[in-house]
């Protein structure tokens, strides 16, 4: 089968993170060979082992005499599936850039994913059918990404799994972060809002990445919430203040109290205003920590202040001619 004209010029990588798949990687590496040949002229498969501890890395450096374009990075030691899927985008050179895990997802949608960036999305994510099903999984899910919504103001798509296709210039978005290991997941949505998804089913190839618990799921979202953005510390800061003033209202309240009221239970006084001034000064003190925080992290975060989507300018730019500079006219086009 021939390229199709809008693929011959395009270089393609397919990144896959491989950990303990020796049964079924060769399959795996061979299909995603005829799959992407015949879409694309140019192309490369980028493997990072994580420390596997079976004959992955043997098996597919004996591919690499038989199979082209196959790069195999091996990591020093085991760090699991987004460390590895950071190491192998860090590594890929492609125009665009597949992301596939390969013990989930079916190598046969990588078609789909290039036909939605034909049609113009810089990020297309597969869509996982069973994180819809009812379940306290399902719902944790659907809170998280709508607490990532409120907090960034950023809308992902729910049920997004490892299955993906960035735009070169989301990829360097991503690799320009230092902690985008933390952030993989909702990184690329910052980077464009140009976005696609496919809904598919995930097959079950086994390995050593396995399927993450509930209790890593909430860790991990918690994570990414914490991490993308600097609202949660705003909140803070204003839960602090309102704590504070509550405190001090009720040091007002307990002061009244013992000048007003002549019959007050003994010791009362004595036992409520040094609590009430202690947690203002514990809120106060809170809240003024809360602010450097944010101040720090707004200081020492490296993203970008801003993305720039797309570019464009006139054909005939209006400063050239008021400096006399187009060609065929004026002392300087003369000389």
């Amino acid at each position: 089968m021939s390229a199709p004209p809008a693929a011959f010029d395009t270089f393609i990588s397919i990144v896959m993170p491989v950990c303990d798949a020796a049964q079924h990687i060769e399959a795996n590496i061979r299909e995603v060979d005829r799959t992407v040949r015949g879409l694309f002229r140019h192309y490369e498969i980028v493997l990072v082992d994580d420390s596997s501890r079976d004959d992955t890395v043997r098996i597919v450096q004996e591919l690499q005499k038989k199979v082209e374009n196959i790069q195999l990075y091996c990591l020093n030691r085991r760090s699991g599936l987004d460390v590895a899927m950071v190491a192998a985008l860090d590594n890929s050179i492609g125009d665009f850039v597949i992301t596939l895990n390969s013990e989930r997802d079916p190598i046969s949608l990588i078609p789909q994913l290039w036909e939605r960036a034909q049609q113009g999305a810089e990020v297309v994510c597969g869509v996982r059918a069973d994180r819809f099903q009812r379940g306290v999984r399902s719902g944790v899910n659907r809170l998280f990404y709508r607490a990532f919504e409120a907090t960034t103001g950023l809308r992902v798509p729910p049920g997004i799994s490892d299955l993906r296709l960035y735009s070169r210039r989301v990829v360097t978005f991503i690799t320009q972060n230092n902690d985008r290991h933390l952030l993989l997941k909702v990184l690329p949505f910052f980077a464009s809002h140009s976005v696609a998804t496919v809904e598919y089913t995930p097959v079950r190839r086994g390995g050593g990445f396995g399927d993450r618990t509930r209790s890593t799921d909430i860790l991990t979202g918690i994570t990414i919430l914490l991490a993308s953005s600097i609202r949660p510390l705003r909140l803070l800061t204003l839960m602090a203040m309102v704590a504070s003033s509550l405190s001090l209202l009720f040091a007002v309240y307990v002061l009244a109290i013992a000048l007003l009221k002549q019959h007050v239970v003994e010791g009362w006084v004595s036992l409520a205003l040094p609590m009430a001034v202690m947690f203002f000064f514990i809120c106060t003190i809170l809240g003024i920590l809360s602010e450097y925080i944010y101040m720090l992290s707004q200081q020492s975060g490296n993203r970008p202040v801003y993305s720039i989507v797309k570019e464009s300018t006139s054909s005939a730019l209006e400063i050239q001619r008021k400096l006399n500079v187009v060609e065929g006219s004026g002392d300087f086009s003369n000389r």
